[in-house]
């Protein structure tokens, strides 16, 4: 059975404190365009199995909860929890990930909601 893999919106907000706003509020379709990018880039490392890439999506002190519930503290951390499953079962396996909310909760802070789904043949 296909579970549906919800990046957390404590991983997505740990790759989104990456974005320092410093411009305007009518900055805004830029900071939607380089949260898209984080998105995109996230399902691109994990497609080519390229955790260290992946991990630097997040900041140094990142909290990454995935959905067993397995908290981990720090791109340090979440880097050896996802290698060691991208050698192993998740060798093969790969995703797409589509931004389909964002939520400004301050003009620095946003919450996106962007599901991360199996691709076609593979099965997280």
């Amino acid at each position: 059975m296909k579970r549906i893999v919800t990046i957390s919106a404590i991983t997505v907000l740990a790759l989104v404190s990456l974005i320092q706003t410093a411009e305007p509020a009518g900055s805004r379709a830029k900071d939607e365009q380089a949260i898209q990018k984080i998105v995109d880039d996230y399902a691109a490392t994990w497609n080519n199995h390229d955790m260290r890439a992946s991990a630097e999506l997040f900041s140094d002190d990142a909290d990454c909860v995935v959905i067993s519930g397995k908290h981990m503290k720090g791109r340090d951390e979440i880097f050896r929890y996802h290698d060691e499953l991208h050698k192993g079962a998740f060798k093969d396996r790969r995703l797409s990930a589509q931004l389909k909310d964002l939520r400004f909760i301050r003009p620095d802070v946003a919450i996106p909601v962007a599901p991360a789904l199996p691709s076609a043949g593979s099965d997280l």
